[in-house]
Order: C-alpha cells, then sequence, then structure tokens
C-alpha cells in the first residue's frame, strides 16, 4: 500500500512539474509592445477614408490571426495605429482604397489593393507603395527557403529594381521611400510607380501587379515576355514633365510643398536600355478614307496621282496612350488667306499645301500653323483608333514631311515628296 501511495505521489509531481514548464513557455512568449507606427500609402497618395489594416506575423511570418485596423487620415496618404502588441518584429500591412493618379492627374476611380511585409525593429515609420507590393510574395518565398528576413528582403529589392535596370543603393527599405521627398531611390520608386500605372485603369493595375507579382516570386525575374512589353509599351509614352506637375499641383492643393525626386531621367533609361521588347508601334496604313496616305511607307512621288486631281489622306493607326504630331513644310510658298471657320492659315496658291480637316466630323486630327516655316502642324486628339483626313496637293510642289511619335522632341521620320 506504501508503495501504491509512493507511485501516486509521483505521479502528482510529475504533473505540477509538467503543468509549471508550460506556464512558463506561454509566460515566455515574446510580446512586442510599440506604442505607433504611422505612415504614408502612396500609389499616388492614397485618399481619406481608405482603410489600413496591420496584420501581427509570428517570428517565422506565419499569421498570428490578430490584426489591427485604421484608417487614412488625409489626402496625402498618411495613416497611424496606436497601442500595438505583436508576437514578433515582422508585421504586414495591406491598404484598400482610392488614389491620385499622378499620370492622369485625375482621382482613381475604383480602389486598388497595396501591401507590404516590414520588419519594425527601432522603427515606427512604414511606407506602403508598389515596390513593397511587388517584393512581398518574393520575401515570402525566400524566407520560407531558408533566407533570413533581412536577407530575403535585400535580395528581393536588388532583383525589383534591377527589373527596371536600377541599381539599388541599399541605403533605405521599400517602406521608408516616399514619391513626396528628394533622393534617388525616392525618384527610382516614382519611376516605377509611372511606368506601372501607364495609361491602365485601375483593373488593369491589379491585375499587372499580381502577375508581375507571381512571376518574380520564384527565380526574382520577369520571365514573362508579354509582361516585359507591357511595361516598355506604357513607359515610351510618359509624359515625365506632365507627372511632375500633377504631383506638384496636387500636394499644392492639399497645402504641401513637397520636393519631386528626379526621375525623368530613370524612366529615359529604362526605356533606352530595357531588353523588353516594345510591340505597341504606331501604324500608317497605305491608304485612308480620301485615297493614298501620304505618310506611309517611303512613298516620295505623288505626282502621277496628283495629275487625276484626286485627294490623298493623312491617316494613322494609334495604340493606346500613344501621341503623334505631323508637320507639313513646303519648299516654297506663294501667299494665303485666313480661313476663319478652320482657324487655321489656308494657303491656296502653288507649292503650298491644301490641308483640309473634315469639318463636322471626328476624324482624331486638330490642326495648327507655325508661322516661322508656314508649316501646317497636326495632332492626334485621341488614341486607340485610327485617325484620318483629307489633304489636297494643289498644283505641283516639294515639302517636307516630319512624323514626331510619343513626344519625342525630335521627328522620328521624315519624308520629302513632290506631288
Amino acid at each position: 500500500m506504501k508503495r501504491n501511495y509512493q507511485f501516486i505521489f509521483g505521479l502528482g509531481l510529475l504533473s505540477i512539474l509538467l503543468g509549471s514548464s508550460g506556464c512558463k513557455q506561454d509566460s515566455d512568449l515574446v510580446q512586442v509592445k510599440i506604442q505607433k507606427i504611422s505612415g504614408q500609402v502612396q500609389k499616388g497618395p492614397f485618399i481619406t477614408g481608405s482603410s489600413i489594416t496591420l496584420y501581427d506575423l509570428q517570428s517565422d511570418i506565419i499569421p498570428s490571426g490578430k490584426s489591427y485596423n485604421s484608417q487614412i487620415t488625409d489626402n496625402n496618404g498618411t495613416f497611424q495605429l496606436e497601442d500595438i502588441t505583436l508576437s514578433s518584429n515582422f508585421a504586414a500591412l495591406r491598404a484598400d482604397g482610392f488614389y491620385f493618379n499622378e499620370v492622369s492627374g485625375k482621382q482613381s476611380t475604383s480602389q486598388i489593393t497595396l501591401n507590404a511585409l516590414v520588419d519594425l525593429s527601432g522603427k515606427n515609420l512604414v511606407n506602403v507603395n508598389l515596390l513593397t507590393h511587388l517584393e512581398k510574395p518574393r520575401v515570402e518565398y525566400l524566407i520560407k527557403n531558408g533566407k533570413s528576413f533581412t536577407e530575403a528582403k535585400s535580395q528581393a529589392q536588388n532583383e525589383i529594381f534591377g527589373m527596371f535596370g536600377f541599381q539599388y543603393s541599399g541605403l533605405k527599405s521599400f517602406e521608408d521611400l516616399n514619391i513626396g521627398q528628394n533622393g534617388e531611390d525616392n525618384g527610382k520608386l516614382l519611376a516605377v510607380t509611372a511606368i506601372l500605372q501607364g495609361n491602365h485603369h485601375e483593373a488593369e493595375l491589379t491585375e499587372l501587379l499580381a502577375n508581375i507579382s507571381e512571376d518574380l516570386k520564384v527565380d526574382g525575374k520577369l520571365d514573362n515576355a508579354t509582361l516585359g512589353s507591357e511595361l516598355i509599351n506604357q513607359s515610351r509614352f510618359l509624359d515625365t514633365a506632365l507627372i511632375k506637375t500633377n504631383l506638384s499641383n496636387r500636394y499644392h492643393e492639399l497645402g504641401l510643398n513637397p520636393v519631386i525626386p528626379e526621375f525623368g531621367k530613370y524612366i529615359k533609361s529604362f526605356n533606352n536600355t530595357t531588353k523588353f521588347e516594345f510591340t505597341n508601334f504606331i501604324e500608317y496604313p497605305l491608304s485612308g478614307k480620301s485615297g493614298i496616305n501620304i505618310l506611309a511607307g517611303d512613298k516620295l512621288d505623288f505626282s502621277q496621282e496628283n495629275n487625276a486631281n484626286q485627294s490623298f489622306s493623312v491617316t494613322a493607326k494609334l495604340p493606346r496612350s500613344a501621341s503623334l504630331k505631323v508637320k507639313l513644310i513646303p519648299d516654297s510658298i506663294g501667299g494665303g488667306d485666313f480661313d476663319p471657320v478652320k482657324h487655321i492659315q489656308n494657303p491656296v496658291i502653288y507649292a503650298q499645301w491644301g490641308l483640309h480637316l473634315i469639318i463636322g466630323e471626328d476624324s482624331g486630327w486638330e490642326g495648327g500653323y507655325d508661322t516661322s516655316t508656314n508649316a501646317h502642324i497636326i495632332e492626334n486628339t485621341s488614341s486607340e483608333r485610327i485617325i484620318d483626313t483629307a489633304i489636297d496637293l494643289l498644283e505641283h510642289g516639294s515639302g517636307t514631311i516630319e512624323i514626331y511619335e510619343n513626344n519625342q522632341a525630335s521627328p522620328t521620320r521624315k519624308k520629302h515628296i513632290k506631288w
């Protein structure tokens, strides 16, 4: 009987010890208390009322199931989260909302979602942007395959900048960058932001970001040629001066005086050095509604056709976001008069152009006149369509056609024709 008591006592003691051990493990769980986290969500800046959620992550970046919610408090994308207790230094952020589109200069008509994966060690200021969004799946993949958080972040950031041909300084993490502050990496962030935005609607942007993130996740390279072409197709059409003006005006409306970082040189560098193939070319059909297209191909002599007193066409097929300007410069000029209906100089004498914009019909062209060269200048009013108007080549003469594609300062192509 005594031995049984001893056995029962031993089991009880073991149970107490195990219970004490379990209690000790619970009390030793890491808890990171943070008084305040703030930052900005930027595509362009998210607008007030957009939501921000912080997800608690364990040390292996697995979600604990706990989250904290707040809202963006102004049109600069500012948010703040207070009195946070985390399971580790790691957290994920998600922002859902409308934003200012720096390319169009307008607010978005639909919401998008941007994410970030951050280490909050020693910091309480973090931003959410397109770079943090792109890197998140790649960082998670690298950590699950043995990299430390720091190693994974560094590698992913180098890879994503490398996709655009940029060098990453490593001085700041992507969540430290800001499109409203000076600095080389901030300029690269704005360049990437504008390239990805392009002329995309919100749904198209969301799809593009998802596809690029998924493609980058395993090997850190953008292998999909179609996605790469979409980047350069959009980048070639960007008006960097207008983007800077749009952002500056937006910030000034908000009573802010930010320093827009230099970003145009990075877009130019991407355009000049990328291996992605540009596929969104402007096309010049051989003929249009009124006859032979004087912009098409290498045809320079229109004199035979002109003897038949037929009209010609000025026509092009423009992809989305493309711009086109054409200068029609005669070799010599007689006289002319002013057409008050069209509000352009309308020369009528030998060796001068006779350009007739179709009144009452949307040709897709608008016209002007350069008195210094006696040149007609016509530009597209819309894109993603065929633009087409008639031109009469009066009598016989000669002149130069200068074609400027996509905001180029110098002619993309020249033709010296006779008729």
